[in-house]
């Protein structure tokens, strides 16, 4: 699968209204939007002679045709390979790639669709890409956020192989590549703070509220010094953050407004950043009162030393444009400050970052990837 959401002034997005196949999920969770794209989708043709991906995916068993399981429908893996975006092997040479066994099955693949096996690897790319595109478009969408204000992080084992492309298409100027991007979210889970997150639904007109609001936060943080005492936390450098959803009468959707201001100045612009009005004069409602308290990170990610020589190689590579003979440069390798042209590929043991004809990236002081991506 692809993810994504977004993270506004170094805040996650947050919905209480998730769901779990066709059941509603009433906790808060991270505000994710996910479609059936990623490496292992399935490439096929459709009743009408077009080309398709996903959401159907080869999984790790059998999976792509290149990984010599068995499987046998191309994947989109199999179309990176054979367009020389991947290598040889993954994990550090231990799952070895069957690049001829992937080159028959765009072949087959290509003689369905009518397309030279070049033609046929970039229609899976872009095809993949669009579905991932889309994705992204709604997200930002139903939040009313201009993409050209953000950076796009990649991450995931294939995230930066297609993460310029949707930069260019959404007019992303940056994509960030993290280190141990196909390890990001396993380590998140080991180096994210602890958060403790306390709710109550409060439905009254805002203007009656304050009193409850005020008993119900006074509540929460109680609740969550004792909490923290008995699991033997220090609570010093904690954050508590109190915040209200609030919404119009009659509506069935809220905003979520940090609690602190003029709270029904603060709603109306939120909602006309959102949806591109406000309804000035309109009674608004309080529905929830929530506070989040989150501890310190107590661990932070190693930045690998590099070497004085980068350690590189050459492969050709596919581009809309061409095969183009692109220098592939060992990360691990990279010192900070590095700084090279696209096109170009960056590999390493669990992911491979593609920087393309046009682009050009540098490595940060903290250890990513930084590509600037022209269009």
């Amino acid at each position: 699968s692809a993810d994504f959401s977004t993270i506004v002034r170094g805040s996650a997005s947050w919905t209480a209204e998730a769901m779990i196949d066709e059941f509603p999920l009433a906790l808060p969770v991270v505000d994710i939007e996910s479609v059936g794209a990623g490496g292992g989708s399935i490439a096929r043709v459709d009743a009408g002679r077009a080309l398709r991906v996903g959401p159907h995916s080869a999984g790790a068993e059998p999976g792509p045709i290149a990984y010599g399981k068995g499987g046998d429908q191309v994947t989109v893996s199999d179309a990176d390979l054979s367009g020389g975006v991947l290598g040889s092997s993954l994990l550090g040479g231990r799952l070895p790639l069957r690049s001829a066994l992937a080159a028959r099955g765009i072949a087959h693949l290509a003689g369905e669709v009518h397309l030279s096996s070049e033609e046929t690897i970039l229609g899976v790319q872009r095809v993949v890409r669009a579905t991932m595109a889309k994705a992204m478009r709604i997200i930002l969408a139903r939040r009313g956020l201009d993409p050209r204000d953000f950076a796009l992080l990649a991450f995931g084992g294939a995230g930066p192989m297609h993460a310029w492309a949707l930069a260019r298409e959404l007019r992303i100027p940056r994509v960030l590549v993290p280190l141990l991007p196909g390890a990001f979210s396993a380590y998140g889970i080991l180096i994210s703070p602890v958060q403790l997150e306390y709710s109550r639904t409060i439905v009254r007109p805002l203007d009656r509220a304050q009193t409850a609001i005020a008993q119900a936060v006074q509540s929460f943080r109680s609740r969550a010094r004792s909490a923290l005492r008995d699991e033997h936390r220090d609570a010093r450098g904690a954050v508590f953050l109190e915040s209200v959803d609030l919404r119009y009468r009659g509506q069935s959707y809220e905003i979520n407004i940090p609690l602190r201001g003029d709270l029904a100045r603060a709603f109306r612009r939120e909602h006309r950043r959102r949806y591109g009005y406000a309804a000035r004069g309109a009674p608004i409602e309080l529905v929830t009162v929530r506070l989040t308290v989150r501890l310190p990170r107590l661990v932070t990610l190693p930045r690998p030393p590099g070497g004085p020589v980068p350690k590189t190689s050459r492969r050709g590579v596919l581009f809309d444009d061409g095969w183009s003979n692109v220098p592939v440069f060992e990360r691990e390798s990279l010192p900070v400050g590095f700084h090279e042209g696209g096109p170009a590929i960056v590999a390493e043991d669990h992911a491979t970052t593609v920087v393309p004809p046009g682009a050009s990236f540098r490595i940060h002081r903290r250890g990513l990837i930084e590509i600037e991506v022209s269009s």
